[in-house]
This record gives C-alpha cells, structure tokens and sequence, in this order.
C-alpha cells in the first residue's frame, strides 16, 4: 500500500452458468459429438464393403493370373507332345470319384500334375486359388517324388481325361481349368444344386475363372459357356455320376 491511499479490496462478481451433463468428450456438446459418431458410422458402412468388394477384386485377378501361368506350362508341354494334353496313362475300369462305378479309383488331378513334375510350371502354387483358404500348395521337395497332388492341395477342376483322346486340334477354345465346382462334394455328385446358376463356392458364389485352351482366362457368373450353351461341370443329359462318365466329344467340356 502506498502511504494515505485506503487500500480496496477486489470485487468478485459472480457468473452464473448453466448447469451441463458429464460428456465423455470435454469441450463439445452432446449433439456435436452424437452428429460426429453419426458420420463415422456412415463412412464405415460405406466403406467396409467397398474393402470387402476391392480384395475379392484382387483375389479374382490374381487367380487369372495363376490360369495364365498354367496356360504358359501347358503350351511348352503341347509343344514337346505333339498337341497333346497333359495325360498320364489310363487305367482299365478305374472311376475318377473315390469309391465311385470302377474297379479302382484314378484322380483326374494327376494329369496336371504332370506340368510342376517336369518342371513346365514352377511349384505348386499357382495350382491354388488365393480365394481357396483350405487348399495348400505342395513343398517344392516333394513335388518330383510324387504323381499326383495331395488331398485339398489343388483348387482347379480340369478337363476329365478318363474317355476322350488327350489331344485336341486345332487349339480351340474349349474350357481346360476352371475354379472348383459345387456339385461334387465330399465326392458325391450333389443333384440339388441349381445347375444354370450355380458358381463355385471358392469365390462365395460370385462366379469363376476359366481357362480356355486357347488361352484366354475368362470370369464368368454363370457355369454355362459359348454359343452352344455347354456346361463346364457337367456332360450334357447326364444328371447321376458315379465317376465313370466321359465327355460326349471335344465340344463338351466336363471339368472335374
């Protein structure tokens, strides 16, 4: 205090303030923070599926480019066999379903298997879809000591070889490989799938790729293929297999 001045004491004044509820939040207000969860959890609805539909994209691509990598094997093969297919020896009155009409049983697999044996395509992995998360590759050691692909170690169905001649000419394009079909399951022939609308079950129904022998790599929604309508599972008329059905010709594909 200076000399002779009355020293004053501070006026307080008061604020009222208006009374506000606990926020979890401090500084924002309940229907500023309920409006930003609200645009949060519109971006995330939109989102989350566009993500979903953008790795499903990137596995139906990179299962094109396994067929394509096949394709190449395949035709270095037909180059050394005169046209041939892939084709290692029929076996007399053997079915290609376990336990099936034969006598024995013989994989249709074992004629692909032929490529990653003799080195035309380069291990196994190509021979496995990326959307296929129960198929897995065989170890490059103990592909050459082997004749066929192991159980669930294979995602394609190929071009069942068990009737028809090994060799097709000119190249047409006729299906070779193709996604893994929903009729046969548990190696029995399914009749209650729907024929003209069913897809194989590794893409979760969206449709399938197909190698052609000419070496396009088709994405189709539909099993059904080209001008003739031919089913790439399924021989034509033929509606009950106990896995000693052949194709009926070149023109008819039948992908087991």
């Amino acid at each position: 205090r200076r000399a002779g001045v009355a020293a004053r004491e501070p006026e307080l004044t008061v604020v009222e303030r208006s009374p506000r509820r606990f926020l979890p939040f401090p500084g924002g207000r309940a229907r500023e923070w309920i409006a930003v969860a609200a645009c949060i959890l519109l971006l995330l609805t939109v989102s989350v599926p566009g993500v979903a539909e953008l790795r499903a994209r990137s596995r139906q691509a990179a299962c094109g480019n396994n067929l394509a990598d096949i394709f190449r094997g395949l035709s270095a093969y037909r180059q050394s066999c005169d046209d041939s297919l892939p084709f290692s020896g029929r076996v007399t009155n053997a079915a290609w379903l376990p336990g099936g009409g034969g006598t024995s049983f013989a994989s249709n697999s074992r004629h692909i298997f032929l490529l990653p044996k003799l080195g035309l395509v380069k291990g196994t992995h190509s021979f496995v879809c990326p959307s296929d998360a129960t198929i897995r590759p065989i170890q490059q050691p103990n592909v050459v000591s082997r004749s066929d692909f192991a159980e669930r170690s294979v995602s394609y169905d190929s071009w069942n070889l068990s009737g028809l001649r090994p060799m097709v000419r000119p190249r047409s394009a006729a299906p070779y490989l193709s996604d893994a079909d929903p009729f046969f399951v548990r190696a029995r022939f399914d009749s209650s799938v729907d024929v003209e609308r069913a897809n194989s079950p590794v893409h979760r129904g969206r449709g399938q790729s197909i190698l052609l022998l000419d070496g396009r790599v088709l994405w189709t929604t539909t099993p059904v293929y080209g001008a003739q309508r031919d089913h790439v599972w399924l021989i034509r008329n033929v509606r009950t297999y106990n896995g000693t059905e052949s194709p009926e010709g070149e023109s008819d594909a039948h992908l087991i």
